[in-house]
């Protein structure tokens, strides 16, 4: 990188880089619980196993 293009550079402080990461964390967990609840159900109801929801 060229000499001075340093201090173009915003870097992240932890005011924000925290709640953006604790953010991000929940909605990983968020999508996890929904698509395990999703295959739960698929596996417990019978009625959701035919040919159309494939």
């Amino acid at each position: 990188m060229p000499p001075g293009k340093d201090k173009d550079i915003i870097h992240m402080t932890p005011v924000v880089q925290i709640p953006k990461e604790v953010g991000l964390a929940v909605l990983i967990v968020i999508s996890i619980t929904g698509n395990a609840m999703t295959v739960i159900a698929y596996l417990r109801v019978k009625q959701l196993s035919t040919v159309y929801d494939f």
